[in-house]
């Protein structure tokens, strides 16, 4: 039999006998047995017993080159040796990993990354490739806190903005008390620092090492060679102080002579003494001169010149008394002129030799009103104080009565024309009351001092006959008007407000309004449109997304029918939650689009959160510390012999049901074969 087989393969094939793990038992091959190791069911050029480790996957034979699947290609009992690599936990997911959290093996985990360089791996902006930002961290991770940020300080004792050069630090953000600029001579005087103006007070006030150098309040000084104390305008130098040979004033027209200044006296030598720019002048040894306008040969009192020799049209007199007129001074005689004509101070005086021919007849006006009586005369060549030429007053005790007044209502006669408050200007007009309403017809009228009988002062009746009619009346709706004011019906007390319906959608314009007792054209009796402009703006509109507030609640773009859902993001983590929602135009603060947050108080709590061991469902898909990030790896045990399969492996917070902590079962389906 065993012949046969023999001759049976060899037809078949070449025959290569091996020993394998349960082909031998009492030392002979059976023929079963040795038809399975020389088949190669995958195709893959190697058999069972040429070392083939899995038959049934082509990608696993002894000469297979071996990848990274989880599988042993090559046949020598090792799973993807050459590609494994350790990979490191990227916990704050910024795309740098923690060298102290690792994982080994080569296919990628979720969760980690393959470089181990993140310093802080619980802050998403703590990594090397991050801006270092002026906050005492070291941001990207190259061992330096806020390297190149820090700027020189120095201490400003005083708060004038500029520092004590010797008091010096480096910071990279302001430190209170410091500034950035230097410079300050004296750090504990806010009045010392090089912005400052230079003064005279002895201080180096603006720092450059000068005292009241160029002083902003240095006085000019000139120079004052004649030592008379006034100075040559010409040569001047300015100073805190004032310098030898040198005066405040710049006055003196000639330095070289002290006695020739402002303060000198001027005399009459033919030179400009006192600086004036005058010679001789009101000299002090000069003589008094006096004007003779009129030259009559006397000079007027009060037009003088003090000089050193008599000008000429002027006198050594000052006897006459009007220098415009050549007849009047003291040589000249007395006339009826109303003038002083001989300068002795008085006018038209009795002396005998005056001429008194040119008398005139004067009344006596005793109340001053310019209207004299014709009782009291005096004949005199000029008005005598007192009298008047005119002689019709006939009251000459008031000054209110004379001819030149108006008749006024005083039971006066004011004007003297014998007539008491006849056509007193004053008089006012009066006005009929037929219907005894006390208000009177502009139409039926007196003028008098006084009201005649049945006449008012007021003038306002619109219908005397009808005593319901005045302005005191109450408007009504009744076709008539009421109270005068020349509208009918038009504010009266029962009428109806109406709003204008600009845009005929049926409301009205709030402030836009008219009283009416009857309907107004265009018009409505509501005051709902909150635009009477546009017809699509009214209560009974939808509101939509268009910036416009369309159904008149004082809320634009509020609930509007095709604005799109946010969901409320409490926690600030980018996912909302979807039982808290919103319609709006825009999105509102707070609010995102996505409504995939289970657990909107904790920001660590969302869909693209990784799943640790709290109990919690952290990535929100409803599973509980699913392949968790800080998890164990765990090995499948199908054949529960305490022993897992090293290529089905699971991250777990404990050991799952059917699973070991031990991965070195090389047969995971047969409970007798493991270490």
């Amino acid at each position: 039999m065993l012949n046969l087989l023999f001759t049976l393969l060899a037809c078949f094939g070449e025959y290569s006998p091996s020993v394998s793990k349960g082909l031998i038992s009492d030392g002979n091959i059976e023929e079963s047995d040795s038809l399975v190791l020389d088949r190669d069911n995958d195709n893959d050029g190697f058999s069972p017993s040429e070392g083939d480790c899995d038959d049934e996957n082509p990608l696993s034979f002894p000469e297979a080159e071996e990848r990274c699947d989880e599988i042993d290609n090559n046949c020598n009992g090792l799973i993807d040796e050459g590609h494994n690599k350790w990979w490191y936990l990227d916990f704050d997911a910024d795309g740098f990993g923690d060298i102290n959290e690792t994982h080994f093996g080569c296919v990628p985990v979720a969760g980690y990354v393959e470089n181990p360089i993140d310093c802080n791996d619980a802050d998403f902006f703590i990594h090397p490739d991050a801006q270092e930002a002026c906050n005492n961290i070291d941001d990207n991770c190259d061992g330096k806190i806020d390297e190149e940020l820090n700027f020189v300080q120095y201490f400003d004792a005083d708060g004038d903005g500029f520092g004590d050069p010797l008091n010096v630090t480096e910071d990279c953000s302001p430190i209170s008390g410091y500034v950035g600029i230097a410079g300050d001579c004296n750090d504990g005087d806010i009045r010392v620092n090089p912005a400052r103006p230079e003064r005279c007070n002895n201080i180096d006030d603006n720092c450059d090492t000068l005292i009241d150098n160029d002083a902003l309040d240095a006085l000019p000084w000139y120079e004052d060679t004649d030592n008379d104390t006034f100075g040559n305008p010409l040569l001047v130098q300015k100073s805190c102080t004032q310098p030898e040979g040198y005066s405040s004033n710049l006055d003196d027209c000639d330095d070289s002579n002290s006695s020739i200044n402002p303060n000198a006296a001027e005399v009459c030598n033919n030179i400009d003494d006192n600086c004036n720019t005058q010679i001789d002048e009101n000299p002090s040894d000069g003589t008094l001169y006096f004007r003779d306008a009129d030259i009559d040969g006397f000079g007027d009192p009060n037009a003088f010149t003090n000089r050193c020799s008599l000008p000429s049209g002027y006198r050594e007199n000052s006897d006459d008394c009007d220098d415009t007129n050549s007849a009047v001074n003291p040589n000249a005689t007395e006339v009826c002129n109303t003038i002083d004509d001989n300068c002795n101070t008085q006018i038209d005086d009795d002396d005998p030799s005056l001429d008194l021919t040119t008398r005139s007849l004067y009344f006596r006006d005793a109340d001053s009103d310019l209207f004299g009586t014709p009782n009291q005369t005096l004949a005199a060549c000029a008005q005598p104080n007192g009298y008047v030429a005119d002689n019709t007053d006939c009251n000459d005790l008031n000054p209110a009565q004379n001819p030149s007044e108006i008749e006024r209502c005083n039971n006066i006669d004011d004007d003297c024309d014998t007539l008491v408050d006849v056509g007193a200007t004053d008089a006012v007009f009066w006005y009929a009351d037929t219907d005894r309403d006390a208000f009177g017809d502009a139409n039926n009228r007196q003028k008098s001092c006084s009201a005649p009988a049945g006449f008012l002062a007021d003038a306002s009746d619109c219908d005397d006959t009808n005593s319901a009619v005045n302005p005191n009346a109450t408007e009504v709706c009744n076709n008539i008007d009421d109270n005068c004011d020349s509208l009918v019906d038009v504010g009266a007390v029962d009428s109806l407000l109406w709003y204008l319906d600009s845009d005929s959608d049926g409301y009205g314009d709030p402030d836009n309004l008219e009283r009416s007792c009857t309907p107004i054209s265009g018009y409505r009796n509501n005051n709902d449109d909150c635009n009477d402009l546009n017809s699509s703006v009214n209560p009974a509109k939808t509101e939509i997304c268009n910036n416009i507030d369309d159904n008149c609640d004082s809320l634009v773009d509020n609930n509007p029918i095709n604005g799109a859902s946010w969901y409320r993001d409490f926690d600030r983590d980018g996912f909302g939650n979807l039982n808290r929602t919103q319609k709006a135009c825009s999105q509102p603060s707070g609010y995102v689009t996505d409504s995939t947050d289970c657990n909107d108080a904790d920001t660590s709590i969302n869909p693209s959160a990784p799943e640790i061991c709290d109990n919690a469902d952290n990535n929100c898909n409803t599973q509980i510390d699913e392949n968790p990030v800080d998890g164990s790896t765990f090995y499948l045990d199908a054949d529960r012999d305490g022993f897992g399969d090293p290529t089905g492996s699971k991250q777990a917070c404990s050991l799952p049901n059917g699973f070991s902590s031990d991965n070195t079962d090389c047969d995971d389906i047969d409970a007798s074969v493991n270490p």
